[in-house]
């Protein structure tokens, strides 16, 4: 709005000190340029595709350590498909306040199954688990996904609290900003 009233002074101030309509011509197509981007970069901030992201556990390291700046797609709507192997961030299920980190590693229709130290996905062995019991094995229905951390020590993931959905999910992590 502060732009806006200053282009306005502008085009007035200059109006009395300049007699050519092509000057004003020019500068109305750049006032209209600077209202424009200040409307692009002020719906951009507000309502933004992306969001940076601190991890704050160790969950996901070596990928992801804690510490680390990602920035992480904001998913709204219908707009909310994922596949094995997005990285995304949900609340929680224990403490809604905090934000955690996790990879998908089985999708809608998929059967889990923890047997030992295996982690089953369709019948296949998919990787090594730490797991404190037997998952006995669930299909995952339309909209749901199962979460693992990058470690297999016993981490809180879906081994512990089950499958999450697609409305508790709350961003796709998309790349990482390394520091020096």
């Amino acid at each position: 709005m502060v732009f806006l009233v200053f282009g306005l002074m502008l085009v007035w101030i200059l109006f009395f000190l300049q007699k050519s309509w092509q000057f004003y011509e020019k500068l109305a197509v750049i006032i209209w340029g600077i209202i424009v981007l200040f409307i692009v970069v002020f719906l951009s901030y507000n309502y933004s595709l992306y969001q940076p992201f601190v991890i704050n556990d160790t969950g996901m390291t070596p990928v992801y350590g804690e510490g680390d700046l990602v920035f992480c797609q904001i998913n709204r709507g219908s707009a909310r498909r994922y596949s094995k192997g997005d990285v995304v961030t949900f609340r929680d299920p224990d403490d809604k306040g905090k934000i955690i980190v996790r990879k998908i590693v089985a999708t809608s229709g998929d059967r889990v199954e923890i047997n030992g130290e295996q982690l089953l996905i369709n019948g296949q062995i998919v990787r090594k688990v730490q797991a404190n019991e037997l998952i006995a094995p669930i299909t995952l229905m339309k909209g749901q996904y199962f979460v693992l951390t990058e470690k297999e020590e016993n981490i809180f993931d879906s081994k512990i609290f089950g499958p999450i959905t697609s409305e508790d999910i709350y961003t796709k992590v998309m790349f990482k900003i390394n520091w020096l």
